[in-house]
């Protein structure tokens, strides 16, 4: 399949990708930036590989995603070190694609979002771009681009991680994910704030294996992104009862850090997210127990990452990350 530009959910694929010219950056990532048809807007991600040439010994690609704070760099540098720790550099391909938003120092023609909330959860990028963009659409063309067998013909598997605000963005693409790929794709979601549950129910207190209704009154508390009420465009492709079939057949991994209880300034403190847990461990367990519960059955795999908090570089180069993202 053929690299494809950027383009709208449900637009037709253009069959000339336009990828600028790499540039060098630290640490060897090379920036570079998908062009979008009609308007000329671009989308900046580091890699360890020019997209555009032909690179026969990739057999895997790590797809991570940043946190709340943007950082796309320092997570392609940590994705790095967690890859020479499982001593599969050579054969893998890392990128980290940049989600900015408005007042970010940006590229001339750069894609952004109006929130930093917005990017997170697959919602359309700013007012001013025509046409507007879902940040999971950025992943479905990423994607698409790689199942180019003439430039990865031996790419094996696509790994798309998220930490923290990563994470919450890879939970809810996985939910919704529908790029144009036969390769088969993994899910890695480390330490969110929150989760999409299914339909309104919610953990129990004090019953932490049983799931009901809210006994206390929470507006907007099954809204999109915490619940399938209020659906963005590009969840909206999908039907709901699609999405909740299908989401047992991903294949998903949680990674929660043992330490990760503290209540820190980029936990979802809302009452919406309080509904979940009260940390990030607490709202994890609690995700897994309620899709083995909706489900009937176990769905997924979860692991505890002893001794690590709310720390991407440590969650990523675990025992624990490094056999979600870099095992067989």
């Amino acid at each position: 399949m053929a690299s494809q530009p950027l383009q709208p959910a449900g637009a037709k694929p253009s069959s000339q990708p336009v990828i600028t010219e790499p540039q060098q950056v630290q640490n060897s990532a090379a920036v570079q930036a998908y062009k979008l048809p009609l308007a000329n807007h671009s989308f900046t991600y580091y890699s360890s590989a020019d997209l555009n040439a032909t690179q026969e010994q990739i057999e895997r690609c790590v797809l991570v995603i940043h946190g709340t704070r943007r950082n796309a760099l320092d997570y392609w540098q940590h994705m790095q070190q967690a890859g020479q720790r499982a001593q599969t550099l050579n054969s893998t391909l890392i990128l980290a694609p940049q989600f900015s938003i408005q007042g970010d120092s940006l590229q001339r023609n750069a894609l952004y979002w109006d929130l930093n909330s917005a990017w997170k959860i697959g919602n359309l990028s700013s007012k001013d771009h025509s046409p507007r963009i879902s940040s999971f659409r950025v992943i479905d063309a990423l994607i698409e681009s790689l199942s180019d067998q003439k430039r990865f013909p031996n790419l094996k598997k696509i790994v798309i991680v998220g930490h923290s605000a990563g994470g919450q963005f890879v939970q809810r693409y996985a939910l919704g994910a529908h790029p144009h790929t036969n390769l088969p794709l993994v899910f890695v979601v480390a330490n969110p704030s929150s989760y999409a549950y299914l339909d309104a129910r919610r953990p129990l207190k004090n019953k932490p294996d049983q799931i009901g209704l809210p006994t206390e009154k929470v507006p907007g508390y099954n809204h999109w992104k915490y619940g399938l009420e209020h659906l963005n465009a590009y969840m909206k492709e999908q039907s709901k009862e699609a999405l909740i079939a299908q989401y047992p057949a991903k294949n998903v991994i949680y990674l929660v850090g043992e330490k990760d209880i503290l209540q820190d300034k980029n936990l979802d403190t809302t009452p919406m997210a309080r509904l979940q847990g009260e940390n990030r461990l607490q709202r994890g367990l609690n995700y897994y127990r309620y899709l083995t519960l909706f489900y009937g059955k176990s769905v997924h795999q979860f692991r505890i990452v002893p001794g690590v908090g709310h720390n991407h570089a440590q969650i990523f180069s675990s025992k624990e990350g490094l056999k979600a993202i870099f095992g067989p």
